[in-house]
């Protein structure tokens, strides 16, 4: 106790000491891209000097106490942190003569998203010298991932930076006490982060004036739950986290945020300043403190320091470490309300060179009910900038057709908004939630404001309502990648191109052995339990993506390959029908995919990584012959090179694929939740599919198939249709406490799957998880990807993994188009995707013309017996569920009496899957069998014979 006492004496005498020095200048915070070389050598040496003499840690300690950091976060975010900033400020300054008059730098992060839309940039680190000049950040893996604490918060990093800035750093009190520090700064690696839309200068004025309300909440609102946030989550680790003042950068961000309220000060407030700041809404906001107590002006600012885990002080007290650097500050809110009217430590903003510039002019005579004239004001000629010259030329145009069709200032600034946001998610790849870690450790409940935009268009709950806004921003910015977003399509659209290109990618990813180690992690005992439990639909869409991102690694020819899936509903429709009479005759994806030999003279025993299985055939084709059945033959060299398969040219199409029943598997039959459309496609759809195929696809060695991916990823286009009708129109603020996106059950060890958990992939022997096994040659191919299950909940918010379908063609596209704005399941099945064709004839001509003529007319028969089976069912039932099931029994009825039964699955493949269920339309026939249910629709039977041919009647439709 004595020694570190004697610590805290030593330190406050140092401080009483260095506060000696004085600056006789006007405090003026600039720009780091306007600061000459001396003054950034100048700031980089206090910031070092102030993690040597062990200062800066002490700032993460205020920022991280509870009471401190929920006032820091909530209704006074600017006032708090603005106090936080001039301590920090009055530390560097302490430090010697040279640093009297040292001030933050505050970060033009406007130019990032100027240039960054231009295209002169790629990433956060490329189009930032402020983030090259605080020392940069490492390639991903040069030496992580790694797990750090500071001050008791552990979080996960790529990297660990020393650089002049950074080479101090010191994580804890302790750690400093016992020179035990990092002396290096925890970092993601920054070139793999795109510019977000956020930090665009349009973004940052809707932000603070133009889109807001003209309060201190609004404004609040605003940049702390846009802007700010975003830069936070994107640049990650540390700053992550509430331990971000712990990097350097974190001062400059907040500098600019401070900026931001200082051009909404003098906008909305100086040219008529309150008499009280405490009474009046654009200089006062209140909400709950700590412990539940609403602020009042005249409390004391809440801010402690102390390490976790021990005694705390206020900074206000003349006996804390800090207390110097707070000294002659003030104590209360309403006094920060001014950045000019502090006293000593009053300061103002040089804008000069900055994007911020014009604005700040413009809003100086600001008035609420004018328009709004920074957005339509001529290039500011201090800015040199191409890029930002570019952008605000658009700027000008894009305003100024707008203004021809909204009056309001803020209508026209939101349509432009809109503009630019749809330009992000299309061409620039893409709009992104922020990660669930992220909400969680800052309390983010709202989206950013591009996603929530992107999100209420594509419910329809907003549009760009601006003619010809498209050609606008094209004439500006081209879109030179719109491809570049990942589409998974349907194999029956690809052309022989687009065929021949995702063949080959899958026989080079055997040849190199890479194919096999994903049978590997779908086998591994805990990782099969996760993948074939509650979190069916998660576990496999973050394999896919892995076996994704491996093809999309094999060369740039292959760099925008997605996988195909396999539109298995057309298949029920050509069956039904009679256009086709198996399997491998119904489906153009088992042909092109090699096929299957007719069955031999007698099975042949195979063993697949240790599964051992009877197959008819073992097949030799451009996508198999480079097929492995585990890594040890792949080292050794004896591989098959062949696919082992069943003669699928004698296996029916299964009734689980029609249309009718995919659709009550997702929604028309079971409750709109993560469990009830788990069930309904994971023991249906799903696992019929696997049944039936046999041979490697009937154990879960089945991913050695390429069928597999292809089926798997229809399974996952289906939970993507559920997503898009029952979720996304009102998406939760935390997926891992929604029913409809969260469920859980028992791990292989017995223990509830909680959303923190790590989601079990295990590769290789022994087996390693794959988010840590460094040296697994498919570890790479999971880097980037989220850990977590809650966060796959929606495939268009994965960051640079994010994806989309396109239904196109398919059986699945009007249940999708009419599910984007969710009516009763009713809906879908009185207006099929053929009407919605006949009604788009433009969107019908996409459709390949070598498949979709067949196709289109067994969609066509289906959907007219649909129509007219729902209506008459309807006669008879109200309830839509009611209607649904009625007519799923009718096509049952019909499979079992006309197209060769209705069947179980095998025992071998119940006891392979631990399937206890029989498939939906035997569980149908038995129980009408039972007399449990009945087709309560007379005349159903007259229905189904106009529209289909039974070749084997029975007495029910004789």
């Amino acid at each position: 106790m004595r020694f570190q006492y004697l610590i805290h004496a030593l330190l406050f005498a140092t401080v009483v000491l260095g506060q000696t020095t004085q600056c006789t200048k006007p405090r003026v915070r600039r720009a780091w891209s306007q600061m000459p070389a001396a003054d950034k050598a100048l700031y980089i040496e206090a910031v070092a000097l102030g993690m040597q003499r062990g200062y800066h840690h002490k700032f993460v300690e205020i920022h991280m106490e509870p009471s401190s950091e929920r006032e820091a976060h909530g209704c006074l975010f600017f006032y708090w942190h603005r106090a936080f900033l001039l301590a920090y400020e009055n530390m560097l300054r302490s430090l010697g003569n040279k640093f009297a008059c040292v001030t933050i730098p505050f970060w033009d992060y406007g130019p990032l998203g100027a240039s960054f839309i231009a295209g002169s940039c790629k990433n956060m680190l490329d189009c930032g010298t402020l983030l090259r000049d605080f020392g940069s950040s490492l390639p991903t893996g040069s030496k992580g991932p790694l797990m750090l604490t500071a001050n008791g918060m552990r979080f996960q990093t790529d990297n660990c930076v020393t650089s002049a800035m950074t080479k101090n750093f010191c994580q804890s009190s302790t750690a400093y006490n016992s020179n035990k520090c990092y002396n290096c700064m925890p970092r993601n690696d920054w070139s793999k982060v795109e510019v977000p839309p956020d930090v665009n200068v349009l973004n940052v004025y809707n932000n603070i004036l133009g889109d807001v309300p003209a309060t201190l909440d609004g404004v609040t609102s605003g940049v702390q739950y846009g802007t700010h946030n975003m830069v936070h989550a994107v640049l990650d680790s540390l700053m992550g986290t509430f331990a971000s003042p712990g990097d350097p950068v974190f001062y400059s961000h907040h500098s600019t945020t401070d900026a931001l309220h200082a051009i909404y000060y003098n906008c909305i407030v100086a040219g008529s300043p309150p008499a009280n700041k405490g009474r009046d809404p654009r200089t006062w906001s209140s909400c709950r403190n700590y412990v539940g107590r609403t602020i009042l002006p005249s409390d004391t600012i809440t801010m402690k320091v102390g390490e976790t885990g021990a005694r705390t002080t206020s900074v206000w007290s003349s006996t804390s470490s800090v207390a110097s650097f707070f000294k002659g500050l003030p104590q209360k809110y309403p006094d920060y309300a001014d950045t000019t009217k502090l006293g000593a430590n009053s300061y103002s903003y040089d804008f000069t060179g900055t994007t911020l510039n014009s604005m700040n002019k413009q809003c100086s005579k600001f008035r609420p009910t004018a328009a709004a004239s920074f957005l339509t004001a001529p290039a500011d000629t201090s800015v040199n900038s191409t890029d930002v010259t570019k952008e605000i030329s658009w700027l000008n145009q894009a305003t100024a057709l707008a203004s021809k069709y909204y009056t309001e200032s803020r209508d026209v600034n939101h349509q432009v908004q809109l503009m630019l946001c749809v330009y992000y998610n299309e061409c620039l790849g893409g709009v992104f939630d922020y990660s669930d870690e992220f909400k969680a450790n800052f309390r983010a409940t709202t989206q950013p404001p591009c996603k929530r935009m992107i999100d209420e268009l594509a419910s329809g709950d907003a549009t760009i309502g601006v003619i010809g806004w498209e050609q606008v921003m094209l004439k500006n910015y081209p879109c030179n990648t719109p491809s570049s977003k990942r589409v998974r399509r349907a194999w029956s659209q690809y052309s022989k191109a687009d065929k021949d290109t995702y063949i080959n990618a899958v026989a080079l990813a055997m040849q190199k052995g890479y194919h096999q180690r994903f049978v590997e992690m779908h086998m591994d005992p805990p990782s099969e339990r996760e993948a074939h439990g509650c979190l069916f639909f998660y576990w496999h869409r973050a394999f896919l993506l892995g076996y994704e991102n491996m093809l999309r690694s094999l060369g740039n020819q292959y760099a925008c390959v997605t996988i195909p899936y396999w539109d298995y509903a057309t298949l029920g429709a050509k069956f039904i029908a009679g256009s086709c009479n198996n399997m491998l005759s119904c489906s153009t994806l088992l042909q092109d995919f090699g096929g299957s030999l007719p069955r031999g003279r007698s099975t042949q025993s195979r063993s697949v990584n240790g599964a051992s299985f009877q197959t008819d055939n073992c097949v030799v084709s451009p996508m198999t012959q480079n097929f492995c059945q585990d890594t040890k033959s792949w080292t050794d060299k004896k591989c098959y090179n062949c696919m082992p398969r069943n003669d699928w040219s004698k296996v029916a199409v299964p009734p689980d694929v029609n249309i009718v029943n995919v659709f009550n598997n997702i929604m028309g039959n079971v409750k709109p939740t993560l469990a009830g459309v788990t069930a309904g496609v994971q023991v249906g759809t799903h696992n019929m599919v696997h049944a039936v195929l046999d041979s490697l696809m009937g154990t879960f060695a089945s991913p050695g198939d390429p069928v597999f991916f292809s089926h798997h990823a229809i399974v996952d286009a289906m939970h993507s249709i559920y997503y898009n009708c029952i979720v996304r129109r009102n998406p939760p603020a935390n997926p891992g406490n929604d029913l409809r996106t969260w469920t859980t059950c028992r791990n292989s060890k017995g223990t509830s799957i909680d959303p923190k958990d790590i989601i079990t992939m295990r590769v290789g022997a022994p087996a390693t998880s794959i988010w840590t096994a460094t040296s697994n040659p498919i570890y790479p191919f999971f880097q980037g990807l989220p850990r977590t299950y809650p966060a796959y909940a929606d495939t268009s918010n994965l960051g640079s993994n994010s994806y989309t379908y396109d239904f196109t063609g398919t059986a699945l596209d009007g249940m999708n188009n009419l599910c984007l704005s969710f009516k009763p399941p009713r809906a879908f099945l009185q207006e099929s995707s053929l009407i919605e064709d006949r009604l788009n004839p433009k969107k019908a001509s996409v459709y390949n013309p070598d498949t979709s003529s067949s196709n289109q007319s067994c969609i066509a028969t289906e959907s007219n017996w649909i129509t007219e089976a729902t209506a008459l069912a309807a006669k008879v039932y109200s309830e839509p569920s009611d209607i649904n099931n009625q007519v799923q029994m009718m096509l049952c009825v019909f499979y079992n009496e006309c197209l060769g039964g209705v069947y179980d699955y095998s025992e071998e493949f119940k006891k392979t899957f631990r399937v206890h269920s029989p498939p939906p339309c035997k569980q149908v026939i038995d129980g009408l069998a039972r007399g449990d249910f009945v087709i309560g629709v007379p005349g159903w039977e007259a229905t189904m014979m106009k529209h289909y041919k039974c070749s084997s009647p029975s007495s029910v439709f004789a």
